[in-house]
């Protein structure tokens, strides 16, 4: 299986491999599983879908027009492979691509990739740490905050496996505001996997919203995985609308006076199944967390 990453990583490398290995095992979770006895994967498992390619477009911009958001940076993923092209990201701020990261900082990064996830019992996660293609990055330093929103569009266009994996680190006081989108160019059916893990330290703010609008015969795992340092606040609004069948994990571990907020809206009809796994881990003391989530069902 081909990836979008650098090779050369020892580190990297053992951590992909170690996944790999657990994933050959254990495969994709099990309605035996607690966590997942409601969630039932068998006609995913029958599509036998194989990893997506990298595709031209031809350089076509107009086709992203309709999914762009305004006054916003735009970091675009298509079939799981970052298009710089198509991008435009903030200046003076390190962001980009996770395999650009691998290239230039790695050492530095392997202080996270893999470190929000660590405890995490999930075959979702072990086979987008084996087989991810790339993703999106952002570092802020300590009281930066970015000028506006960066929005992720995930865009697919095969019927195959669009495999991305996401790292924010912020620092110290900073903050930031991340929009994270899932969209199709051809009502088919496919697997989108995507799992962002999220470092907050003391006293900073990561806001995401998320928006799934994925075919209606596609197949989707989002998962967010947060680290929470004290005094810092995350906040997430998740907003649930295609695929067959979805399931989104937001799972934070919360340190001293830590704040959590998770709202929600899913908007289901015919055969969906929309899924939604919360877990919010007090670790320490006067952290404090609200959830609000709302279902219309057709």
């Amino acid at each position: 299986m081909m990836t979008n990453v650098n090779p050369n990583c020892n580190w990297f490398n053992h951590l992909r491999q170690m996944a790999i290995r657990k994933f050959e095992k254990n495969g994709f979770p099990s309605t035996q599983m607690e966590e997942w006895r409601y969630t039932h994967l068998a006609m995913l498992q029958r599509k036998n879908f194989s990893l997506a390619t990298y595709q031209s477009l031809n350089n076509d911009l107009a086709l992203f027009k309709p999914f762009q958001l305004q006054n916003c940076y735009h970091f675009v993923l298509v079939d799981g492979f970052f298009r710089s092209e198509y991008s435009y990201l903030p200046q003076n701020i390190a962001t980009g691509s996770i395999s650009q990261q691998l290239e230039i900082n790695s050492d530095w990064l392997s202080n996270y990739i893999g470190q929000a996830v660590v405890k995490e019992n999930n075959g979702f996660i072990d086979f987008n740490t084996g087989y991810f293609t790339d993703g999106f990055f952002l570092h802020l330093t300590e009281s930066a905050k970015l000028d506006k929103p960066i929005q992720i569009i995930h865009l697919t266009t095969q019927e195959a496996i669009a495999n991305t994996r996401h790292c924010i680190v912020l620092e110290k006081n900073s903050t930031a505001d991340i929009i994270e989108t899932f969209f199709h160019f051809d009502n088919q059916a496919y697997l989108t996997v995507s799992v962002l893990e999220g470092f907050i330290a003391d006293q900073a703010q990561l806001n995401v919203y998320k928006l799934q609008n994925e075919s209606n015969k596609a197949f989707h795992f989002g998962g967010a995985y947060i680290q929470q340092n004290a005094q810092a606040k995350f906040i997430h609004h998740n907003f649930a609308l295609g695929s067959l069948l979805a399931r989104s994990e937001i799972h934070s571990d919360l340190a001293t006076a830590a704040e959590c907020e998770l709202n929600g809206l899913y908007v289901a009809k015919q055969k969906q199944h929309l899924d939604t796994h919360t877990r919010i881990h007090h670790q320490q003391p006067r952290a404090m967390s609200r959830e609000f989530y709302k279902g219309i069902l057709m």
